[in-house]
């Protein structure tokens, strides 16, 4: 790219987004011709960046390129390992400033190292727009409507199109060089967020080269460390962690967020979930404000946005390890759409056919607001219908094969099958005679086949 447009295509307006934790995390809103160059750097190369992800170390795995749906899948897998290895540990680490302390030799190295050169056409574009002597100029305003300049010397803008993928290629080489390091640690990372499983011993001797790779050789820092023990790890003692250079990690309670979506014990999960249904509730109410002025949008928002992320987190969090947050969620959802469609709650829930119908999908008469224990049930079974045979190819077959004795979420999955096989034919014939057997289909659209068998059901028994 030419110098001059380069400069002026090059910086961004940040906006600074607050993180969940605490903290501003600066997001870059850049020049839509930036965008447009991105966007088809992106998906010229893409898949070259994924063969190269994906193919150097097994126990690496980058899950945000080249994995459909990446975050449903992580999530799962770190909870099945925990499930069956009950002495590991999982070590989370926090990089601090990741995509702002990449240094640009790091990108570069990663791109150029692509399978036959494949990434390079997204170099020279990298270096056109953040390697120039000058730096990057981004600016952000103030409430007082002054503008302000931030001049970044490493790094790339987070918020650009091609960010995710420039981080993860950048970072792949450095934790093939941690899993060297030891033996038995599985790695896989979300972008920037990373994670070692493996016995304690094992993991410590990697945390320790990440300690020393991130800062030396990545650019960044790691801000903090959290170890969450299986019920039968040997704990690493304060001493251990130092010796290794850990002076920041703190032990978790019971479980993690693995890129939003609970991960540990029984209880851990519950308390989340509990959480996130007091989380949802504020959206909930802006939406029947806005109901005040304009319904049609709030109905649409509520439909698409508020019903479908309860539906999403179905698809990985059994809904019986939770029953009362959801049964909660449920009755929010319902109070929300009578007040954004004017009706009075009471008269909806009088009568059992009024809520039915009201359950039912739209092609049925219904509203399409199914209720969420309805949903539960195909929404986990369809989930791991796609988790289950991806795990099974890139990892361990054990690790998708069912045995209620050996985790709850097993015990959930079961009793969640065991549930549609009593549905009738039409359910049942929709599945495998066993669980296990979904290990080596390929079944699309399950979760809807499912649902649409069920509501067929429903709708003649009213």
């Amino acid at each position: 790219m030419p110098a001059p447009i380069a400069a002026a295509s090059a910086g961004a307006r940040l906006i600074a987004v607050l993180k969940a934790r605490g903290g501003v995390r600066p997001i870059g809103i850049t020049d839509t011709l930036q965008k447009l160059i991105g966007r088809l750097l992106t998906e010229d190369v893409k898949e070259a960046v994924a063969q190269q992800l994906h193919s150097d170390n097994p126990r690496v795995k980058q899950f945000a390129i080249g994995v459909p749906a990446g975050c449903p899948k992580l999530a799962t897998y770190i909870q099945r390992y925990l499930d069956k290895h009950p002495g590991c540990v999982v070590a989370s680490s926090d990089c601090h400033n990741a995509f702002q302390e990449m240094t640009h030799e790091c990108a570069a190295t990663g791109l150029a190292a692509t399978e036959e050169g494949g990434g390079r056409g997204m170099l020279a574009h990298f270096c056109s727009m953040y390697d120039r002597p000058e730096g990057t100029t981004h600016s952000y305003f103030t409430a007082d409507g002054q503008k302000h300049d931030v001049t970044l010397w490493t790094g790339f803008t987070q918020g650009a199109g091609p960010s995710t993928l420039i981080y993860s290629v950048g970072q792949h080489p450095k934790l093939v060089k941690v899993a060297e390091s030891a033996s038995d640690v599985q790695i896989p990372s979300f972008v920037d967020d990373t994670w070692l499983l493996g016995p304690p011993d094992q993991s410590l001797i990697a945390a320790k080269e990440m300690q020393r790779v991130i800062p030396n050789e990545l650019g960044g820092s790691i801000r903090k460390w959290e170890f969450l023990y299986a019920p039968e790890a040997n704990a690493l003692t304060a001493e251990e962690l130092q010796d290794a250079g850990i002076t920041n990690a703190t032990v978790a309670d019971g479980g993690l967020q693995i890129v939003g979506i609970p991960v540990g014990s029984p209880a851990y999960i519950q308390e989340t979930i509990r959480s996130k249904v007091i989380e949802h509730a504020t959206p909930l109410n802006q939406l029947t404000s806005l109901a005040l002025s304009d319904a049609q949008a709030a109905l649409l928002i509520f439909m698409y946005c508020s019903v479908r992320r309860a539906h999403h987190l179905l698809q990985v969090i059994p809904y019986d390890a939770a029953p009362e947050e959801f049964k909660k969620l449920d009755n929010n959802l319902v109070s929300t759409f009578a007040k954004i469609v004017d009706i009075d709650l009471d008269e909806l829930t009088a009568h059992p056919d009024s809520l039915r119908r009201l359950r039912q999908p739209w092609k049925n008469g219904g509203q399409g607001l199914p209720a969420l224990a309805d949903v539960a049930d195909p929404a986990l079974i369809a989930g791991w219908a796609t988790i289950a045979p991806w795990l099974a190819k890139e990892f361990d077959r054990t690790l998708a094969t069912i045995d209620p004795a050996t985790g709850t979420h097993d015990a959930h999955l079961t009793a969640a099958w065991d549930r549609l096989q009593a549905k009738g034919d039409d359910v049942r014939g929709l599945l495998p005679t066993n669980i296990d057997d979904l290990i080596d289909s390929e079944l699309k659209h399950l979760q809807r086949d499912i649902t649409q068998a069920k509501d067929n059901i429903d709708f003649k028994h009213m």
